[in-house]
């Protein structure tokens, strides 16, 4: 199988070019791509960058050039849920967009349940024996495009939801997999949970392409040295995620035919 895992950030991806023992590709993408042959699978893992337009372009490139046979988006999320722990995993049952309005209302687009990764027997053959071998729920993915505060985000999404978490980049890449017929699965792992806000002056301390802008970091944790704190715990927690995230490819990537 021709398998095509996808990752806004570095570090989200970090543990999964590791674990799979991926090399850089030098086939001149404009983005960071990491390959390896596994077996009977071609793995091609691919940096996008931040935001759902990078994602989403990003896929068209490897759409159109590998053709994959199967699609998995991956990364870091805010937990929107109570009692979530860092590095828990969810796998996405549902996929939902965030609509800024006038004033403070929100409103929300769907794209309902996967609907090309569980209608394909194989692959649902393949979460059944990955549930045996790591723990993850299913959950409501919600995408936005800009930072907002979770319990505000929480209080304001649809009732009934399971495990709801959000990011920047999902709701983009199952809408155009969809789009092109390609069998899709999306996980994310919790990095912040919902009683842990990112601070604003920590928001633009990455660039868009997930890269540390240390000149930035400097300046916010030498004005307010109480960041320090966030930042330690931001980084601890995110270092669990980014851990599980590659335990999970790698036992799905054998658990595949």
């Amino acid at each position: 199988m021709r398998l095509a895992i996808f990752g806004a950030l570095p570090r989200e991806l970090k543990y999964v070019i590791r674990d799979l023992g991926a090399t850089k590709s030098s086939e001149g993408w404009p983005f960071p791509v990491h390959t390896v042959a596994m077996g009977r699978h071609n793995i091609t893992v691919v940096q996008t960058g931040m935001g759902m337009r990078r994602a989403v372009a990003a896929l068209h490139a490897v759409l159109d050039k590998k053709r994959p046979g199967l699609v998995v988006s991956i990364g870091f999320c805010g937990a929107l849920y109570e009692q979530a722990e860092a590095g828990d995993l969810v796998r996405a049952s549902q996929f939902l967009f965030l609509t800024p309005t006038i004033g403070r209302k929100i409103s929300f687009s769907s794209l309902g349940t996967t609907g090309h990764g569980s209608d394909v027997p194989e692959i649902e053959q393949t979460m059944e024996r990955l549930s045996g071998t790591i723990a993850m729920r299913k959950g409501a993915i919600i995408t936005f495009e800009r930072q907002m505060k979770k319990r505000v985000l929480a209080k304001q999404i649809p009732a009934g939801l399971e495990f709801p978490v959000c990011d920047m980049e999902t709701f983009g890449i199952a809408g155009l997999s969809r789009e092109r017929n390609v069998p899709f699965l999306a996980f994310r792992a919790v990095s912040d949970t919902l009683d842990v806000e990112v601070p604003p002056e920590l928001v633009g301390v990455v660039d868009d392409n997930g890269e540390p802008r240390l000149g930035r970091l400097f300046t916010a944790v030498t004005t307010n040295p109480a960041l320090v704190t966030d930042v330690l715990r931001l980084r601890r927690d995110s270092e669990t995620a980014a851990r599980n995230l590659g335990m999970l490819i790698e036992q799905l990537s054998g658990a595949l035919y």
